[in-house]
């Protein structure tokens, strides 16, 4: 008899004593494995949701604050708040469940538990052709439950992926359109004091080519006194450039440059400027030496 074995390698014979376990105890022990291990809840997206949820509330809270900050709105400052206090329970539950066996621990040790008893059923009895199958039979269930477990795994890896580009892509656009609304508020704001007199000018008479000149002119000063050169420029292009006056609204733009020793952007503004006579163009870009 081969030392490790309790079978007969001519005859087939099964040789069991009182003090070993049996060939019935030892499938029956493979059998119990594969039961408890079906027991074991199988891997689903709404477990995985459960177990992901203080990630998923974390990232919900952090696009909360940063819209927030980024739009001003009261509601992204309450939802925030709100999940801010629900992310602290989130927190301490995640805590708690570091001290308890979760379903993937489990299932890892039922197969370890499984795999242990197979190679000493196989080493015992692993001669019998009986007990060969019965125990290759424990085997390939075994192996059909763990892939399907596997493919639910990747199926819901995807799923999660799939989400979270969605999510990637949702949060970026809506924090760059409430960046930019934002920018836009921001700047009508500043706008805001010459915005009436402009629409105001516009609308009047003296929008024309041959009168309005101390209005315009008026604006522009405001302007520059006021640091908004942008607008300035804009103002002078659309409504000064070859108008009578327009070389005294572009003179106080390019002073105003010159003011703050930026003689870069004056001299740009001076070589698009339009003025109705040559010798007025001639003059402004003498204003820069």
């Amino acid at each position: 008899m081969p030392l490790l074995s309790k079978v007969c390698p001519t005859c087939g014979f099964v040789l069991e004593s009182e003090t070993s376990s049996t060939v019935e105890e030892q499938i029956d022990s493979l059998e119990q494995c594969v039961l408890k291990i079906k027991q074991v809840p199988p891997p689903t997206f709404l477990t995985s949701l459960r177990d992901m949820l203080g990630i998923v509330v974390f990232l919900v809270t952090v696009y909360c604050l940063v819209m927030a900050y980024v739009s001003d709105l009261t509601i992204f400052k309450i939802v925030g708040g709100v999940f801010l206090v629900v992310l602290q329970y989130f927190i301490g539950r995640m805590v708690v469940s570091w001290f308890k066996p979760s379903p993937k621990k489990e299932f890892e040790t039922i197969k370890n538990e499984f795999e242990y008893k197979e190679r000493i059923a196989r080493r015992t009895f692993g001669k019998s052709l009986e007990v060969s199958r019965q125990i290759d039979a424990a085997v390939a269930e075994m192996i059909d439950i763990d892939e399907k477990r596997r493919t639910d795994v990747k199926h819901i890896q995807r799923i999660w992926l799939v989400c979270g580009i969605v999510f990637l892509l949702f949060a970026s656009g809506t924090i760059s359109l409430a960046d930019w609304r934002a920018g836009k508020e921001a700047e009508n704001a500043e706008y805001g004091a010459f915005q009436k007199r402009i629409d105001s000018f516009v609308a009047s008479a003296e929008n024309s080519e041959y009168i309005g000149e101390n209005v315009r002119l008026n604006l522009v000063k405001d302007m520059v006194a006021d640091g908004k050169m942008d607008y300035a420029e804009t103002f002078f292009f659309s409504y000064c450039q070859e108008r009578i006056g327009d070389f005294e609204c572009a003179r106080a733009i390019v002073q105003g440059y010159l003011l703050t020793s930026d003689k870069e952007k004056a001299a740009s503004f001076a070589a698009h400027a339009k003025l109705r006579y040559k010798s007025d163009g001639n003059k402004l870009k003498k204003m820069l030496k």
